[in-house]
Formats: C-alpha cells, structure tokens, sequence
C-alpha cells in the first residue's frame, strides 16, 4: 500500500501570504534629475522650432519671391502658353456646362440643337446684362421653387443667367457667385409671394 506524501509548506507552488501594509508614509524621491532632463528636453524642442520657423519665415519672404521671379524669367513663353490653354480650357468647360443645361430644362431636343442655340447666344450677347422679367424665363410653378433643393435652385440660377448674360456664373468670383444666386433666389420668393397673397376683396359701389 502506497502511503500519501504530505505537502510541504514550503513548497514553491504555494503562495505565500501578502504582509498587511502597515505604514501610509509617501516615498522621497529626488526630482531634480527627472525636471533637469525634462528642462532640457523642452529647451531643445524650442530652440528647433525656433529655427524651423526661422527657416520658414526666410522661405515665405526671400526664397519663393526669388524663385518666382526666376521662373517668369526663364520661363515666361512657357508660362504665357499654360495660362492660355487653362483658358481655352475654362472656355470650353463653360461651354458644356451651358449645351448640358439647354437638354436638361428643355430646351432643344438633343445636344445638336442645344450647341446651335449656345453659339447663336454666345454670337449675339445681350446688350444690358440683367435678369430678364420673370414671365419671360423658363421657370418652374413659382410656389415650388422654394421647396426645390439648393443644388436645383442653383442649377436654373446658372442656366438662367448663361442664357441671358452670355456667360456661366460658375466661371464668376464666388463672392459674384454668391451674391446674383442671393438677388435671382429673392426675386423668384418675392414673385411667389405676390401671386399666393389673395387680392382684396373690392367693395360695391354704392348707387346714388
């Protein structure tokens, strides 16, 4: 018969029970190494980022001054061709942008019309550039224009304003943009306004 060995209580795959802490004293340490090397440290940073900004302020002010007049020196027929065909391209890009807004509110059946009718406006621009009476304009029901959404609203802007100013407002400053957008979406609220707001009634005249 085999006998059971006793366990050892020294064993090492007993744990051992933790001491109860005793003492709530705080531990001196000494702070000077740890805030003399962090001093140093931002001390560095700072004195980079001095310099980098230094850098940064010579580039701004002497190098890219330097630079550009070189390149237009150098360069200037180049230069001249790039800015003409970013022209051109400007010219033809405005240009597709009106063709595509004559077949999207209808007016021409297909692409061929509607370049035909953009040569012939671009041919004879109007003599006053100003939006046209508000009858005349191939505008929607006037009581739904404010609950179209701004990309439309924005789009009949455009389409509106190449028709009668020979140009696409995208083409304008935004600041221009901006402020013709604000006038032509006041004008079309105004209209609705006046043609939703019943007449008043109108009295009998009394017979003598």
């Amino acid at each position: 018969m085999k006998l059971r060995q006793k366990k050892n209580p020294f064993s090492r795959h007993q744990k051992l029970p933790t001491p109860p802490v005793t003492t709530r004293e705080l531990v001196v340490l000494d702070q000077s190494f740890p805030r003399q090397t962090l001093l140093a440290n931002c001390k560095h940073q700072s004195a980079a980022l001095h310099t980098a900004n230094a850098h940064w302020q010579k580039f701004l002010n002497e190098d890219r001054p330097l630079f550009q007049t070189w390149r237009s020196q150098k360069f200037a027929p180049i230069l001249a061709k790039i800015a003409a065909l970013k022209t051109q391209i400007l010219e033809q890009e405005d240009l597709i942008c009106q063709v595509d807004d004559e077949v999207h509110f209808g007016r021409a059946r297909n692409y061929r019309v509607a370049y035909a009718n953009v040569l012939q406006r671009l041919a004879h621009p109007p003599t006053t550039p100003d939006f046209p009476p508000l009858d005349s304009s191939p505008l929607p029901d006037l009581a739904q224009f404010a609950h179209l959404p701004e990309s439309e609203q924005k789009r009949l802007f455009e389409s509106i304003a190449s028709q009668n100013l020979g140009v696409h407002p995208k083409s304008l400053p935004k600041g221009l943009y901006d402020s013709l957008f604000a006038k032509f979406k006041r004008s079309l609220l105004k209209e609705a306004k006046e043609k939703s707001s019943p007449s008043p009634p109108s009295h009998p005249t009394p017979h003598s």
